[in-house]
């Protein structure tokens, strides 16, 4: 944790880059139609989305972004909902173990409030990172999340909210390479440079 911290206070270009995030999950939701009833289904939700990303020294990341993101019921032909939320989350290395392959856990969050459709959920994951080549890494999460979604129909809202899992797979790319460390060696030096990048 000191480390990064180091690298922070001397002005490296903290690992910004851009980042491509995929997610599918699913979600047992109680349905709320426009005339007040209420019924239990199974709904799949998947997204996609470009972010802005920063990465401190592998131990840590916050990134936030735009994306596509849909909510589908299994069982009721037709009904959907379709966003463009805005989202946010910030993830940390579990244990400072491995330099290449990193165990991860995160917590995000997105929501947009369309004229049509309203999509919101939280998620709180945990996974790995590998870093395959200095400047990128692949992140693959799972875990719970939590979705509140509406369908605003032309006879009345449908809402969605319910509890179930998500999978999350990002792939990041720093703009300037020379900001991810090599190795823990090259980290420690980083943070006691005036100019580590």
């Amino acid at each position: 944790m000191a480390v990064w911290v180091g690298v922070l206070s001397t002005g490296c270009s903290m690992g910004l880059g851009a980042s491509l995030e995929g997610n599918a999950g699913f979600v047992r939701a109680t349905v709320s139609d426009p005339v007040g009833a209420e019924r239990d289904e199974t709904v799949v939700t998947a997204g996609v989305s470009l972010n802005f990303e920063f990465d401190f020294v592998r131990d840590a990341s916050f990134g936030m972004g735009y994306g596509y993101q849909t909510l589908r019921s299994l069982e009721a032909d037709g009904a959907a909902v379709e966003a463009v939320p805005f989202g946010v989350w910030y993830g940390g290395s579990i244990e400072n173990r491995g330099w290449r392959l990193r165990p991860r856990a995160s917590f995000g969050f997105s929501m947009d409030r369309g004229e049509t459709d309203q999509y919101m959920d939280v998620n709180m994951l945990v996974g790995a990172s590998y870093h395959y080549k200095r400047g990128r890494a692949l992140h693959f999460m799972v875990g719970p999340q939590a979705v509140f979604a509406r369908d605003y129909g032309l006879g009345g809202d449908t809402d969605y909210r319910g509890w179930g899992g998500q999978l999350r797979i990002r792939l990041f790319r720093m703009m300037l390479t020379d900001c991810d460390p090599k190795d823990r060696e090259h980290a420690a030096k980083m943070a006691k440079s005036d100019n580590p990048c």
